[in-house]
């Protein structure tokens, strides 16, 4: 017999098992993404591939880890085919949710000679020899790097020396990238053995009835907060600047939102049909960012498991943006699932304004040096991922310079260490980007504005979206903030700024990336004046925005900056 006591038990003990996974996996990987900026997720699955534990560093890599669990078991004739010491390796897209270098591990769970487990993860493990380190204009899958269908990389507790040889042979940076995968395997099989210990301890039919009831009331929870909003139907669209390879044409996202009793459904059939660009979401992609959404909204704080979830249902057609079908690119599917994480908020800001946050800046900001030797082999660094401002709420102000929240666990990655990385870069200038955040009641919060440059030449490659096309504004009359924009070569006569692009650069060239902030709620006429008072001295409005989008005037007294409130009342009266 299980109690509710054990039940809690059995559920932070894998929870527990999940952080040991990501812990082991950060010491032991080799490029800064993975042990600095935690790009990667983790999970833990049933037998029955039913999620039961998570560790994420971005949530939406941990997501579509069940359907590369599923594809991989599908591709190797069943779990019969396991044994205990395995590892399987996924790489496609359409499988795994994302592109390629986001590779799955998979290590399957024994127990008293049953499967009772899956331990997975998902994470950038470096360079798969896609047509560029960072395609920003791939036109199908196969540039976009090695394709790995579910195969063995370990096999009971032995590397398989082939796989291990094609994926070095396949790498810019072979033995930085094959070494990820052996630290993958070698967490996947530590956290194994504490979700193998648990199945022992209360044995294996205890173990499944503490999950089944742990579901259960996932679902539970879920649901009864979906009842708290109302049953009807919303709609919002919204734009991407364009596919990477059509760079004139904006790409269509059309979003509606049914809420029916205790169900979720999310219809994505009016966006765009799949672009010839990498901006597609595959399918299982595009169902884990619908499911960071429902989990934000029902349970934000209960560790994560399938029941959660199971009030959500996705319409994305095949053929099209979030359901693409082979051989379509996707490297850059990221940059369209997050664009979700903000548009099912946004449509249900007309009923539940409160409990909505405004739209962010929406974006993880790469922009990637490379420096190649004479046999084509490579090392990189990243100038990013780097922050954005998020959306302002009913009662508070957006947060500065954060990763977007489907990256919540995703850490910034200090100056010294950017500096000190295989490809030397000096940062000049990294500090908040004043009037960014959009103007409201509430302010959106600020994004960064980060100028460096390479000591040595380099090709730089950058992958901003929401830089012209959006139009999406904030939340009850609050404005949207400042886009996302990145400045080559500013202050000369070569000055361009661009989103998707790649150029090369010489020592001493600066690249200004310029971060979106999110956007304001409610009435930006309605903020408390003493409020803009401390933007402008603290730097985040300048005293021309505060009067331009507040109707807040500042002056210069002997004392110091002050709230002007006869012009103020001018200025705000002129707008009524």
């Amino acid at each position: 017999m299980i109690d509710a006591i054990t039940t809690e038990v059995v559920r932070y003990e894998l929870v527990s098992a999940a952080e040991e996974i990501k812990r082991v996996f950060r010491r032991t990987t080799t490029i800064d993404a993975l042990y600095e900026l935690n790009d990667f997720g983790m999970s833990i699955y049933d037998a029955d591939v039913n999620l039961i534990a998570d560790a994420p560093g971005i949530p939406l890599f941990a997501g579509p880890l069940d359907s590369a669990v599923r594809a991989t078991l599908a591709g190797i004739g069943g779990p019969e085919h396991l044994a205990p010491g395995d590892v399987l390796v996924n790489t496609v897209p359409y499988d795994i949710g994302s592109q390629p270098i986001d590779a799955a591990l998979i290590a399957p769970v024994f127990a008293g000679g049953e499967l009772v487990a899956y331990t997975a993860l998902k994470a950038h493990m470096g360079d798969l020899g896609g047509k560029d380190p960072y395609p920003t204009d791939s036109t199908d899958v196969f540039q976009e790097g090695l394709l790995l269908p579910g195969v063995w990389l370990y096999r009971e507790g032995r590397l398989v020396d082939e796989i291990d040889r094609l994926i070095k042979q396949h790498s810019r940076i072979p033995w930085l990238t094959a070494t990820n995968f052996i630290a993958g395997a070698s967490a996947l099989r530590i956290g194994g053995e504490r979700v193998k210990a648990l199945a022992e301890r209360y044995g294996v039919a205890g173990f499944r009835t503490a999950i089944d009831e742990i579901l259960a009331h996932g679902e539970r929870i879920s649901r009864n907060a979906l009842n708290e909003i109302p049953d009807g139907e919303w709609e919002i669209v919204d734009y991407m600047d364009n596919n990477g390879v059509q760079l004139d044409q904006p790409v269509r996202i059309a979003v509606k939102v049914i809420k029916q009793g205790g169900d979720l459904i999310v219809d994505l059939s009016g966006s765009a049909p799949q672009q010839g660009g990498p901006i597609n979401s595959p399918y299982p992609g595009t169902v884990a960012a619908l499911r960071y959404v429902v989990k934000s909204l029902t349970a934000p704080r209960a560790p994560t498991n399938e029941g959660h979830f199971r009030p959500l249902k996705v319409i994305a057609p095949p053929g099209t943006l979030f359901h693409p079908e082979p051989p379509a690119p996707c490297f850059l599917s990221g940059w369209s699932q997050i664009r979700l994480l903000d548009l099912v908020p946004a449509a249900l800001a007309e009923v539940i304004p409160d409990r909505v946050i405004a739209v962010s800046g929406c974006e993880f900001c790469p922009i990637i040096m490379t420096s190649f030797d004479e046999q084509g082999r490579g090392k990189y660094v990243a100038g990013g991922a780097d922050g954005t401002g998020l959306g302002a709420g009913a009662d508070r102000d957006g947060q500065n310079a954060l990763f977007l929240h489907g990256g919540s666990a995703m850490a910034n990655i200090p100056c010294e260490v950017r500096e000190k990385s295989p490809v030397p870069i000096i940062i000049e200038r990294y500090g908040l980007r004043q009037d960014s955040g959009g103007a409201g009641r509430f302010r959106g919060g600020l994004g960064v504005v980060k100028d460096f440059y390479p000591t040595i030449p380099v090709m730089t490659i950058s992958v901003l979206e929401k830089t012209h096309a959006t139009t999406v504004e904030g939340v009850e009359g609050g404005k949207a903030g400042a886009l996302n924009a990145v400045v080559y070569f500013p202050g000369t006569d070569r000055e361009i700024t661009r989103g998707k692009y790649k150029t090369d650069m010489a020592p001493g060239d600066v690249v200004s990336l310029r971060s979106a902030g999110g956007a304001g709620w409610g009435d930006p006429f309605t903020r408390d004046p003493e409020l803009l008072l401390e933007d402008v001295i603290d730097g985040y409005v300048s005293v021309e925005g505060a009067a331009r989008d507040y109707g807040v005037a500042i002056v210069e007294t002997t004392d110091g900056l002050a709230v002007d409130a006869q012009e103020t009342a001018s200025l705000r009266a002129e707008r009524s």
